[in-house]
């Protein structure tokens, strides 16, 4: 798949005590309930490279279920879509994501699960924006941009580390954002 690239373009933020961590994560801001010391240790690292300044209004606040939420663990893989609510459920996390509020109550039985509900809740945003989150290596040659998708073990990673090493731009080597602008992909 061929498509147009765009920057995305974050802003560094100057490490504090809050609570929370906003991260702009293809092009949407997530508030997540963590410090950015403990988005580093739940994400990696890496992961502060799209810590942004707190912004006024994020595209989902994301908080940790009290019990309160109705959340539950099933044992199996479930997903309810009712409009304006998505709710999903497996054996490690559940997830209420209130489209209509912003925001989306966690349940989760390790907060290192965050990062796959991370890659659910930006794929459900994404989609209601048209767009889609696309399990593919990302790269860019001559100003266009090229997905590599396939499965896991398929070479993706090992595609990205060979045409970083020979000066290629990798974009990511695990999930891409997929928007469309009319007719053209970006």
């Amino acid at each position: 798949l061929s498509f147009i690239v765009r920057p995305c373009y974050r802003i560094r933020m100057a490490p504090d005590t809050n609570a929370s961590t906003d991260l702009l994560i293809a092009g949407l801001v997530h508030r997540l309930p963590w410090s950015r010391e403990r988005v580093a240790e739940i994400f990696g690292a890496h992961a502060l490279e799209f810590a942004i300044a707190n912004v006024d209004r994020p595209q989902v606040t994301v908080a940790l279920s009290d019990g309160s939420s109705r959340l539950a663990l099933t044992p199996h893989e479930t997903l309810d879509d009712t409009g304006d609510i998505l709710n999903w459920s497996s054996r490690f996390a559940a997830v209420r994501l209130d489209f209509a509020r912003r925001h989306c109550a966690l349940l989760t039985t390790n907060p290192r699960h965050a990062k796959w509900v991370l890659r659910f809740i930006t794929g459900a945003l994404l989609a209601r924006q048209g767009g889609l989150l696309v399990h593919a290596a990302g790269l860019v040659h001559d100003g266009r941009g090229f997905l590599y998708v396939g499965p896991s073990g398929a070479g993706k990673s090992t595609l990205a580390r060979i045409a970083a090493a020979r000066g290629g731009t990798v974009l990511c080597d695990e999930s891409v954002a997929v928007r469309f602008d009319g007719t053209t992909p970006y």
